[in-house]
Parts: structure tokens; sequence; C-alpha cells
């Protein structure tokens, strides 16, 4: 049954705090009831009496103390927020997982040069074969909105050359789905009336040909429609022929010079860059040094059948795309001929066709192939060297193994290794590609001096932004490649490393990713080895073929006449007498010869 005090000690209870009676309420009741048992037992009822009284006093005293401290402690709590733990800022800890890198790479000489020097040289190859990719192959020409510009071309089915000047004439005047269109043919000059004197490439064109190609000259003005119909003899000199020959002087503006000994003067400079005609096309593919205008003859005028050395460049109109300007050239060409031929060329007329290509395939489109190829072929080789780093950098982190481990009971958790394992692969790759870079930029130029003079937009060659988007994208793979499997592979949980005793050694897992990487290797080097093999043997057959003559100790020149010097065939063929009697009197010359064209010479109209 309840103790008769029960209540009473209840009800005094009733003085602590809440959490505490909810808490402890059990046990008081107990120990007040036993203190109260025992006075009682001990002294009889003054015994029960002084312990009631105790009892009261002590309990409003520490319910008071209870109470004030707990008052305190909510008045702390509402105006003191407790420091938390510091938070690790990520830029902090990436900046301490390099320093950690670069100290340990630091004690490790010999490993680090190697592959610092390896990356070096295999990204800075890579990044000099892409300088050229992108001059050629990815940066836009040169000219307004170039996507619109199409090369036109008349021919046969086999063998596609230029327009002839009677059928750029009816050409131009039904066109209609061309904003602009322009002929142009190059010819070489010899240009005088300055020091010095120098044979320089010239292209006639028409007064519509720079309006095509959306650029304007930089000084002065270019010439006209009427300048081309009358035939004056006005000039528009390339920056570069500017520069050499009068130091970018304006006063050369309005001055004469001669080509072919005929006086033209100055009419404007084109700008700092430009380049017309491109190299690429079949036809009239040397940038010239010179523009003058076209200016057709009467005889040109009517040479149906003749004369097909004109390439015509032409504007396509909004919204007409390059399928469908080739269908209609097609159509007007064929239409023409047939209307315009003379009878006797009837048989020409129904043979001949024309195309529209994009200016762009024209220009680069022979190049593409092998441009690519190359950037493929120099990727594999940093394949190859990403491979054997990742072989390297594997078998150097496996004398980490209890370190890892020891970080990884402490709390590291699998990304944080990893993390500090990429760390090493990404120093490395930094400070190759950095020297890689460099050396791509003196790589670049050896390539452009070694390329064949045929390969277009090679004067473009230079670093940009592209060009430094793409090392740094290559840096970020190599990083990767060489260090993602020893980074996986070593922070894989590895608790037996902590034992005493334990030996770091490499197990099967390990030898199959060596295996892995070894055969990777083996199978890129001889895709490259085969790839290499047959074109060498190619080459080899190639240079085996008897030409039908002997080229050893023959040297070759080539020139041409200034035409007003020399205006029929009686003083060409005097002069060229002369000419091979005068060289074969030159000590060491046992034979002279002259001819149009040289053995195995391909012309550019013949495509």
């Amino acid at each position: 049954m309840p103790h008769p005090l029960s209540a009473f000690v209840r009800l005094l209870l009733r003085a602590y705090p809440r959490h505490l009676r909810q808490r402890e309420a059990d046990v008081l009741e107990a120990a007040c009831l036993e203190c109260l048992a025992r006075e009682r037992r001990r002294l009889g009822r003054v015994g029960a009496a002084y312990a009631c009284g105790r009892l009261i006093a002590d309990t409003l005293a520490a319910a008071i103390l209870l109470r004030a401290d707990e008052r305190r402690r909510r008045r702390v709590a509402r105006t003191h927020v407790p420091p938390s733990a510091p938070k690790e800022i990520p830029m902090t800890r990436l900046w301490q997982d390099v320093r950690y890198a670069a100290r340990r790479l630091q004690r490790a000489p010999v490993f680090s040069l190697a592959v610092i020097a390896t990356l070096a040289l295999t990204i800075g190859a890579t990044t000099a074969v892409f300088t050229v990719v992108n001059a050629v192959l990815l940066r836009a020409l040169p000219y307004r909105d170039p996507g619109r510009l199409v090369l036109l071309q008349e021919g046969f089915p086999q063998m596609m050359f230029g327009f002839s000047p009677p059928d750029y004439v009816a050409f131009e005047a039904r066109a209609g789905f061309f904003d602009s269109i322009a002929a142009y043919r190059n010819r070489e000059y010899e240009l005088s009336g300055v020091e010095p004197p120098e044979r320089v490439t010239v292209t006639r064109a028409s007064a519509t040909l720079f309006d095509t190609l959306g650029v304007r000259p930089a000084v002065g003005r270019a010439f006209t429609r009427e300048d081309d119909e009358a035939g004056r003899p006005v000039a528009v000199l390339s920056d570069a022929l500017w520069a050499r020959t009068f130091g970018r002087d304006p006063a050369a503006i309005g001055r004469s010079i001669l080509l072919d000994r005929q006086p033209y003067t100055i009419a404007g400079v084109m700008p700092r860059g430009f380049t017309f005609p491109q190299r690429g096309p079949i036809l009239n593919n040397v940038p010239a040094d010179v523009y003058v205008p076209i200016a057709f003859t009467a005889a040109e005028r009517r040479g149906f059948g003749s004369m097909y050395n004109n390439s015509v460049v032409a504007r396509l109109k909004a919204g007409v795309t390059p399928a469908q300007a080739d269908a209609d050239t097609r159509a007007l060409v064929r239409s023409n001929a047939r209307e315009l031929y003379p009878a006797d060329l009837s048989g020409l007329a129904e043979a001949i066709v024309a195309s529209a290509l994009p200016l762009t395939e024209e220009v680069t489109g022979r190049s593409r192939t092998l441009l690519w190829v190359a950037l493929a072929a120099i990727g594999f080789v940093l394949l190859i060297a990403c491979a054997d780093i990742a072989s390297l950098m594997l078998a150097r982190a496996m004398g980490r193994e209890r370190e890892l481990a020891v970080r990884s009971a402490l709390g590291a958790g699998r990304g944080r290794l990893i993390r500090q394992l990429l760390a090493e692969s990404s120093v490395l790759a930094v400070a190759g590609s950095t020297l890689g870079l460099a050396l791509a930029v003196w790589l670049s130029r050896a390539l452009v001096a070694l390329a064949p003079p045929t390969l277009p937009r090679l004067h473009e060659n230079g670093l940009d932004g592209r060009i430094l988007l793409f090392t740094a994208a290559l840096t970020a793979v190599t990083a990767l490649l060489c260090g993602i499997l020893p980074a996986l592979e070593l922070s894989r949980p590895r608790g037996e490393a902590l034992k005493e005793g334990a030996r770091v050694s490499s197990g099967q897992r390990e030898r199959r990713i060596f295996g892995a990487l070894v055969a990777a290797q083996l199978a890129i080097a001889v895709v490259l080895l085969v790839g290499g093999g047959l074109l060498l043997r190619s080459f080899s057959k190639l240079m085996a073929v008897d030409p039908g003559f002997r080229a050893e100790r023959v040297l070759t020149l080539a020139t041409s006449l200034p035409a007003q010097a020399y205006r029929d065939a009686a003083s060409v063929r005097g002069f060229y007498a002369r000419l091979v009697d005068d060289v074969s009197q030159v000590p060491g010359v046992s034979a002279v010869g002259a001819s149009t064209e040289l053995p195995l010479d391909v012309r550019e109209r013949r495509g």
C-alpha cells in the first residue's frame, strides 16, 4: 500500500524543474521516504518532524538553485552560437594535394624528369600537328561569310577545269541565283620600276572579285567595273608586296609600277592577312602579289571552245544552298553551250558539264584526309606514352600501399585517396604540356617549312585560343589516362597492409593490369608500324618506277617573257635559242634543252 507521506513528498518534489522530475521522480521520492523512515526509527516522532523540516528546507534551496541554472542555460543558448568546426574549402584541399604531390615528385627527380620529358615530346608533337590542322581545316577562310562562297568549274565528267571567257560572260549575265560572281586567272609578270625588280604572281580578276569575297582594300580603292571594261592599267597590291617594296608607305598610292614593262597605277592595297587565290584548287592556286582587271579582249570574248583557264568564284544568294546552286549551274552552262556555241562545236556543247562546290571544300578537301590521318597517328603515339607512364606510376605507387592503408584507416575516403593520386599525374601532365606547348611552336614552324607548297593556308599557322583550349583538354585527358588506373587500384581497401610484418608485393590483379597496359601499347604500336610499313612500301615502289629519263644531275628553271617585248612567235623562238646557246657555254654544262613542260609535270588544268 502507498506510504502515508508519499503524497507529501510528491508535492514537495514539484519544486524541482519539470525535466528533472520526469527523469528522476521515482528515485527522488524513494530517497526522501527512506530518509524520513530512518529518522523516525532513530528518534521517533521528534526525528520524523526534524527530517520533514530539513527535507523541506533542502528541497526548496536545491530547487531554487536548479531553476536559476536552468534559466541561465536558456539565456546563454539564446545569445551564444557554439563554434562549429571550420569548413574545409575545396580549393584549399586541392592546393594541399598539389603541394604534397610536388614534394613527392621532387624526391624522385629521375622518374619525374623522364615522365615530363616524355609528355613534353608527345604533347608538343600532337599540338604541333593540331596547329597545322587548325590553320588548314578548322579556321574559316578569311572572307566575309565564307560558307556562301562557291567555286564554279566547267569541263568533262572525268576532267574539270575553268571557264572560257565567252562562257563566263554569258553565265554572269544569266546567273540570277548568285549575289555576285567574279572570274580570275593567275599569271607571272616581271615587276620593275621598283627596287629590287622581281617576278610576281598577278591575278587578273573581274572588278566584282573583292565584293564577292567581301573584303575591301585597307588603303586606297579597288578597281571598278569601268576600269575592267575599259582595260585601264590599275593595280591593287597585296600587303606583303607593299611592305617589302614600299615599306608600307601610304604615298605609294598613285605611283606607277611596271608589269611586263607596261605601266600600272597603284590604286589600293589589300589588308594584312588577305590571301587570294588560295592553294588547294586545281586551277589558279597561287596567292597573288598584285591584282589587275581581267579586261577580256574582243578575241577572248569570241573564243568559244578555248582558253578554259579562268576560275570563277560566286557568292550564293540568301536561302540558296550549294546543292541548288550546283544543279542550277549545270543546267545554265549546258543551256548556254547549246545556244551560243558555233555549229562546228556542237559536240563539245553536248559534252560539257559544270559544277558549283563550296570554296572551303575546294581549298581544303584534298588535304583533309592527310591531316586527320597525321593527327590520329601522333595521337596513337601519345596513347602509347600514356600507357607506359601509367605502368610506371602504378609500379611506383605500389610502394605506397601501407601509407594509403594508414590514411584509409584514419578516415580518408576512397575519393580522397583517388584525388591525391590523380594530383601527381596532373602535376606531371601540366609540367609536360607547358614544355610541350613551347616545343609545339618550334615544331609547327618546322612542319610548315617541310610541308609541300601545295598545302593550303600554311601561312595562317599560329597559336590561338582554339589551340590553347586543345592543349588544356589534352593535358586533362593525359593526366586522367596516366593516373586513373594507379588511383583506382591503390585506393581499394587494403587492410592486410597494416598487419605487422606484411610485405608489399604486386598480386594477380596488379599483374593483370600491367599485362593489359603492355597489350594496349603493343596493339597501338603494331597499327602504327603496319601503317608506316605500307607507306614506305608504296613510296619504295613509286621510286622504283622507271620514268623513262635520268633525273640525276639535271637542273631546271622556269621563265616567262613580257608580252609587250615579245609580240610574235619569231621573237620568242629567238630568245630561247639565244638562251640555250648561252647556257650551253657555261662551264660544266654538258647538254641544254627547252620545253613548254617538264616530264611528269602536272599542269594545273589537267586535274
